[in-house]
C-alpha cells in the first residue's frame, strides 16, 4: 500500500504548475426533494418465532407510514481542473409524524415532531454523509475523500444514488473513505507517440480504502453483542472504548482494516455494432481486504489464535444493446479466511465462500421493453459452520415490493435479533435464495403522454440452503417440506413531468406465500407453528419527488 501512496504523491509533483491564465470557480446544485408512503399487511403474520419450540412473537398484519430525505449535492469546480462534492441530507429516511416523545406522553398535547429513522434510531436532522474531491491529472483523474460506490448493477457497491429501482425505494448507499486514480492507459499510450486525438475506452483505476473498526462489546450483563444496545447504552460503551480527548484509538491499528481496489472496465456507450447507439460495457472490479486482527469479543483461553482475515471479492459486470436485443449481468465472489470476521460464533475460524449474480435479458425499444431476470444469493444450512456461504446482495438493489424488500426483511431481522446477530439481516436484499423475475416496461407513443410508464413484473423465488434459523427443512416433523417461496405479481405507474422534475409513482405487490414460509400441518389442518397464517402478504406504496 505504501507504493500506491508514493505513486500518487509523484503524480501530484508531475503536476503542472498553474498558468497566468485565471481559473473559474463555479458553483453548480443538484439534488432532490422526495416523500413516499408505504402500506404493508401480513409481512410478519406468524405468532411464534420460526424454528423454534414456540416462542411467542407479536404477529404484523398491516401498518403504513410515510418517509420523505432531502439530498442536496453541491459541486464546486476550479476550471477544469478540481471540483468539490459535498453531499448534504436532511430528514434522512424520517418518519412522519413519529414524535418519539419528544414533547409529551399523552397524545392530547404532542405537537412536535423528532428525527426516527426507518429503524426507529435517533438521527441528525442534517448530516453530511459524503464529501470528496476531484482532480484532473494529465495522466487520469485522483478522487479523494469520502465518496459514493458503485459498480455495475449495484449487487455489491451500490451508491443508492438517484431513483433506479424499477419498485421500492434506495435508502442507503454504499460509501467508501477512498483514494482513488483512475486513466485511460491506451490513451495515455497513444498521446506520449504523438497521437493526442485518439480516445480510448478501456478504464484502469487503483484504490485505496481505510476502515478503522474499533470492537464493541458489552463486557457485563447477558447481552454480549453491541448491535441490541440503545443509543445512550451504545454512547456510553463507545465513551469507554474512545476516552473523549485521548487518541488511544489511533495507536490501535491492528484491527484496521486495509483495502485495495483494482478496476478495468471497457466503457463504450456508444459504439457501432450494428447500429451506431449500441453499447457494449464490460469490465471487473476487485477488493482485496486485510485485517491482521479481526476477533469481535474479547479472546478467551479456549479461542482459536487470532490471525486475522483476508478476502479476496471478484465481481465482474458487462452489458450490451444491439439494436433491440438486451443483455446484462454481474456476478460476485467472495473467498477468503477470517478468524472472528463473523459474528456466530464469536472468535471462531471460517472459510468464506459468498456467491451472487444477476443476469437479464430482452428487448428494448422507445415504446416497449420485455425484461427477464434470474438472481441468486448464496445461502447456508448453518450459520454457525466453518465456512461462511450466506450473505444478501445489496438491499439498494430492489427486486420486486413485498418478498424481499417487506417479508424477508422484516422476517431476517426479527430472526436474527432472537440471538444477538442482527448483522446477518437482509435489510431488504435478497438473501438465501434463486429467483426469477420477468417483467414489461410500457410508455404509450402519444405526445400528451410523454413522461407516463406502466411496469408489470411477476416474482418467483426458491430458498437455497435453508438456513436453520430463517428457513425451515422440516414441515412440522412430518417429512420434508418444498423450497419454493412464492409468487408476487407487482405493478407500477409512473409519471415524469415539467421536464422529468417532477415524478410521482403509484406502485403496488401481492405475494402468495410458498410451502417454505406457509404450510399447513397434516395433522392439524392449521400452518405449522412459526409459519405465516395468511395466505399472503401485500403493500402498497406511492411517491412524489422534486428533482432539480
Amino acid at each position: 500500500m505504501r507504493r500506491f501512496l508514493w505513486l500518487l504523491a509523484a503524480l501530484l509533483l508531475a503536476w503542472p504548475a498553474p498558468g497566468q491564465a485565471k481559473l473559474e470557480l463555479k458553483l453548480d446544485l443538484e439534488g432532490y426533494y422526495r416523500a413516499r408512503w408505504v402500506h404493508v399487511g401480513n409481512v410478519f403474520d406468524t405468532e411464534f418465532m420460526p424454528n423454534t419450540s414456540g416462542v411467542p412473537v407479536t404477529p404484523q398484519k398491516s401498518t403504513d407510514f410515510l418517509v420523505h430525505r432531502v439530498r442536496v449535492v453541491p459541486k464546486l469546480s476550479l476550471g477544469d481542473v478540481a471540483s468539490l462534492y459535498v453531499q448534504v441530507d436532511a430528514l434522512n429516511n424520517v418518519v412522519w409524524g413519529d414524535n418519539d416523545l419528544a414533547t409529551s406522553s399523552s397524545p392530547v398535547f404532542a405537537t412536535g415532531t423528532s428525527n426516527t429513522n426507518l429503524l426507529g434510531e435517533r438521527i441528525a436532522s442534517v448530516e453530511v454523509p459524503r464529501a470528496w474531491l476531484e482532480l484532473k491529472l494529465p495522466v487520469g483523474q485522483l478522487r479523494v475523500g469520502r465518496m459514493p460506490s458503485q459498480w455495475g448493477l449495484g449487487l455489491l457497491a451500490n451508491d443508492g444514488n438517484g431513483f433506479r429501482n424499477e419498485f421500492d425505494e434506495a435508502y442507503g448507499g454504499s460509501t467508501a473513505d477512498r483514494i482513488l486514480f483512475a486513466t485511460r492507459p491506451i490513451q495515455i499510450f497513444k498521446a506520449l507517440r504523438g497521437d493526442r486525438t485518439y480516445k480510448s475506452n478501456l478504464v484502469f483505476a487503483v484504490g485505496y480504502d481505510k476502515i478503522v473498526e474499533e470492537p464493541c462489546e458489552v463486557k457485563n450483563g447477558p447481552i454480549a453483542n453491541c448491535t441490541l444496545l440503545s443509543p445512550e447504552e451504545l454512547w456510553q460503551r463507545y465513551q469507554e472504548d474512545r476516552t473523549p480527548g485521548s487518541q488511544a484509538f489511533l495507536a490501535r491499528p491492528k484491527n484496521d482494516v486495509d483495502q485495495a481496489v483494482l478496476v478495468l472496465l471497457y466503457n463504450a456507450e456508444k459504439i457501432k455494432l450494428v447500429r451506431p447507439d449500441d453499447q457494449l460495457v464490460a469490465g471487473t472490479y476487485i477488493v482485496l481486504r486485510k485485517q491482521r486482527r479481526s476477533f469481535s469479543k474479547e479472546a478467551q483461553p479456549d479461542d482459536v489464535p487470532d490471525k486475522g482475515s483476508f478476502v479476496g471479492i471478484y465481481d465482474a459486470y458487462v452489458k450490451a444493446r444491439v439494436t433491440r436485443a438486451y443483455a446484462e449481468g454481474e456476478l460476485l465472489a467472495i473467498i477468503g479466511d477470517t478468524t472472528g470476521g463473523v459474528p456466530l460464533p464469536p472468535n471462531s475460524r471460517k472459510d468464506v465462500r459468498l456467491f451472487g449474480g444477476v443476469g437479464r435479458v430482452g428487448y428494448v425499444s422507445p415504446m416497449l421493453d420485455a425484461i427477464f431476470e434470474a438472481g441468486y444469493a448464496s445461502g447456508t444450512g448453518d450459520l454457525e459452520g466453518e465456512r461462511f456461504t450466506q450473505r444478501p446482495l445489496h438491499p439498494d438493489y430492489g427486486v420486486g415490493l413485498v418478498l424481499y424488500r417487506q417479508v424477508l426483511r422484516e422476517r431476517s431481522y426479527q430472526v436474527y435479533s432472537a440471538f444477538n446477530a442482527r448483522g446477518f439481516s437482509s435489510q431488504g436484499g435478497v438473501i438465501d435464495s434463486a429467483y426469477i423475475f420477468p417483467r414489461v416496461r410500457f410508455r404509450p407513443p402519444h405526445p400528451k403522454l410523454k413522461g407516463l410508464e406502466l411496469i408489470v413484473g411477476v416474482l418467483a423465488a426458491w430458498a437455497d440452503k435453508q438456513d436453520d434459523r430463517l428457513f425451515s427443512p422440516t414441515l412440522g416433523g412430518s417429512g420434508r417440506r418444498g423450497k419454493f417461496l412464492g409468487t408476487e405479481l407487482d405493478a407500477a405507474l409512473k409519471y415524469s413531468f415539467y421536464e422529468d422534475h417532477l415524478r410521482f409513482t403509484f406502485e403496488g405487490g401481492y405475494l402468495v406465500f410458498g410451502e417454505q414460509l406457509r404450510a399447513v400441518d397434516p395433522a392439524t389442518g392449521y400452518p405449522v407453528p412459526g409459519d405465516y397464517w395468511a395466505r399472503g402478504a401485500w403493500s402498497l406504496q406511492s411517491r412524489i419527488a422534486y428533482v432539480f
